[in-house]
């Protein structure tokens, strides 16, 4: 076997194909726990591979491209495509973060987080996997059979749970799949119920995790939406700083429309002026809300 062979055999988990559903009994390499250079050899290699092999290899050279461009160092590349290459990768991964914004292709979010479908591993970890985070994710993309799915299989780990903390953690994100499957399908008044009833005691599971942030993100934006802006606005403000890198600068800006629309001018200019001046120097994809804010502190007339 040669070199290039065994590194397109050994190469996985990092989006955890194992088979390709759509081709059944196709056979392709597994694109995982790689670097870039691992991918540029296989790219190269195409008549060893699959049509599937050689697209994937492409688009996730493509994300380690604009990673570098964007200043982050290979290792940080290396940390968004393989996760387990750091210890901390547990509470400080970008993965969810950068799929909503959009930086991270569809494709790869939607087979990192479709491993949550395929099988029960993970509920029982420390820290919420990163296959499990993708809710938000499925919500933004309007997924209603991925959450009907997800929402099974986190009943059943809940029926049978190994141990307190997977309990907590089947329920939690058990409960959120129904909610945001609910706001998928349209039904806002159902999510907002459902949303306002799962209690905080849930979070017990969510160390350094964002799924209780962005239960409150949504359940904020969808109060706001039906006019009940006092109450967002308290949920939000107790509830941003679970958010971290730029999910609390999203909503410091959420916050900020909610405060103009209350007619707290102060506080609104100051969660405007805020995001502006954290993203003095945006990338392509924070364009449009670094220019809402602006708009924001032109109505309130600051310059």
């Amino acid at each position: 076997m040669s070199n290039t062979e065994v590194i397109a055999y050994h190469l996985a988990d990092l989006i955890g194909l194992l088979h390709d559903d759509a081709n059944a009994g196709r056979d392709h390499a597994l694109l995982a726990a790689c670097v870039p250079e691992d991918l540029g050899t296989i790219d190269q290699s195409g008549t060893r591979l699959c049509d599937l092999c050689r697209a994937r290899a492409r688009e996730l050279l493509d994300v380690s491209a604009r990673m570098a461009d964007a200043g982050m160092r290979r290792s940080d590349v290396r940390l968004l495509l393989q996760p387990s290459a750091s210890q901390w990768s547990g509470f400080l991964d970008p993965f969810l973060t950068l799929s909503l914004l959009g930086v991270v292709p569809d494709s790869l979010a939607r087979a990192t987080f479709g491993l949550a479908l395929a099988s029960d591993s993970g509920w029982s970890d420390m820290f919420t996997p990163r296959h499990l985070r993708g809710l938000p994710w499925w919500l933004s993309r309007g997924d209603t059979a991925a959450l009907a799915r997800f929402g099974a299989r986190a009943a059943r780990v809940a029926r049978a749970p190994p141990n307190p903390r997977t309990a907590l953690r089947a329920r939690l994100l058990g409960e959120m799949s129904v909610a945001f499957l609910d706001l998928a399908r349209g039904d806002s008044a159902a999510a907002i119920r459902k949303l306002s009833a799962i209690p905080d005691t849930l979070c017990l599971a969510d160390w350094y995790n964002a799924d209780c942030f962005h239960l409150n993100l949504t359940l904020a934006r969808l109060l706001a939406a039906r006019g009940e802006h006092r109450r967002a606005g308290e949920r939000l403000e107790r509830w941003r700083w679970s958010g971290s890198g730029p999910m609390f600068v999203l909503a410091t800006l959420e916050l900020g429309r909610i405060a103009e629309r209350l007619g707290d001018r102060d506080r609104a200019a100051k969660c405007y002026g805020f995001v502006v001046a954290i993203w003095r120097r945006p990338d392509p994809e924070l364009l449009p809300y670094v220019a809402e804010a602006r708009e924001g502190l032109a109505r309130l007339g600051v310059k």
